[in-house]
């Protein structure tokens, strides 16, 4: 499964369960963003990764007792002397720079991998306070809790400095597809997709909204085809287009590269 379930069935319902059974600390990451071109602009004028940390417990805490990292065995920030009042949050940016920005922002001296990462919140003397694994967020969107539920959610819309609200456990899964996107030495192939949920796609270079074509068969290509794939299911999350450039009998010994785009780009 894609979504680990220790001590609970491997669905869906295992997951929810799982989630819920978590436990926090008085700190908790309550929201992270990895790929940033839109919010909390710095003197720079530009745009970072970012975390927002909240405090939720019923006790006013000095956050200076904490430190944040990405790495177990790297570079450790210490959090600012501030006073966190039950129920606040506080967003610090997550740059290679570790100074205050004019902005008012501290900076953590590491920026986070949009791929995947690890993000700990330890106390000074190492005890472990909370911990997010970060991967297949979308693009422009944060993962995160929701005030008052165990567990962490996806989000589509950041809201940094507010409370998050309307996320989803869950990420559908890219379509698997019987044949790997790349260069083949055949006059055909029936390329075929596997997904949980309803798959729509295009062959023309467009990205696949709902009203594209619905896979119901595998696609009969006979020369150079690019396929785009948009999963939509029920309860979790889109993971965004998917493409596929299938390269046929190429007249070269070369590399081959694929550039995928609309055609109203051209």
């Amino acid at each position: 499964t894609r979504f680990i379930t220790p001590g609970f069935s491997n669905d869906d319902a295992g997951y929810e369960s799982y989630c819920k059974s978590e436990t926090t600390g008085d700190i908790i990451i309550n929201e992270v963003m990895v790929s940033n071109d839109w919010y909390l602009k710095q003197s720079d004028k530009k745009f970072y990764d970012w975390v927002e940390i909240k405090n939720s417990s019923d006790k006013i805490i000095n956050l200076s007792e904490y430190v944040i990292t990405d790495k177990k065995s790297k570079m450790k920030y210490e959090l600012p002397s501030v006073q966190l009042n039950p129920g606040q949050l506080y967003v610090l940016i997550c740059s290679a720079k570790t100074t205050q920005d004019s902005t008012g922002y501290y900076h953590t001296g590491f920026a986070l991998n949009a791929s995947s990462e690890n993000l700990y919140i330890f106390k000074k003397d190492g005890t472990l306070v909370d911990y997010a694994y970060l991967a297949q967020i979308p693009y422009g969107g944060t993962y995160g809790r929701m005030n008052g539920q165990n567990g962490y959610y996806f989000f589509t819309k950041a809201t940094p400095g507010s409370e998050n609200t309307s996320g989803v456990r869950q990420i559908s899964a890219p379509p698997l597809s019987n044949y790997q996107p790349g260069v083949y030495n055949v006059p055909s192939m029936d390329v075929s997709f596997e997904s949980d949920g309803v798959i729509y796609y295009t062959t023309d270079g467009t990205e696949p909204t709902k009203k594209s074509a619905v896979y119901s068969k595998p696609i009969n290509i006979n020369s150079n085809t690019i396929i785009r794939t948009l999963v939509s299911e029920e309860g979790k999350l889109s993971p965004g287009v998917s493409t596929y450039s299938y390269i046929l009998n190429p007249d070269t010994t070369l590399p081959v590269l694929s550039l995928v785009t609309a055609p109203d780009n051209l």
